[in-house]
């Protein structure tokens, strides 16, 4: 099983709120079931997406991404894809460390 593992740092994350600066790893693991080819994180409340932080790397289910994010934030959200369907995760707590994203469409942190 091919291991992934990619380190991002971002910094749009810090536009736009009032919290404490923050910088950490976030770990997401993959329990959708399906293989994620694209995954997008942007800070809640922003029109658009940052860039695909797996690059040509992919996600296969039971697999984790390790993120390292500096910003200023209370909440990010997180776009996932497999190539054809997408699932989108709102609002996630800016303190969250671990993140499993579930076959049902939810995130649990």
């Amino acid at each position: 099983m091919k291991k992934v593992l990619a380190v991002l740092t971002v910094l749009g994350l810090s536009l736009g709120f009032s919290s404490a600066a923050w910088a950490g790893v976030i770990m997401v693991k993959n329990n959708t079931g399906v293989e994620i080819v694209e995954m997008f994180i942007s800070s809640s409340g922003t029109n658009s997406w940052e860039e695909d932080v797996l690059g040509r790397d992919t996600l296969s289910p039971g697999e984790t991404l390790r993120i390292t994010v500096n910003g200023t934030y209370n909440a990010f959200d997180l776009r996932i894809t497999d190539g054809e369907d997408a699932l989108e995760f709102y609002k996630i707590d800016g303190r969250a460390t671990n993140i499993t994203l579930n076959r049902d469409g939810t995130a649990s942190y």
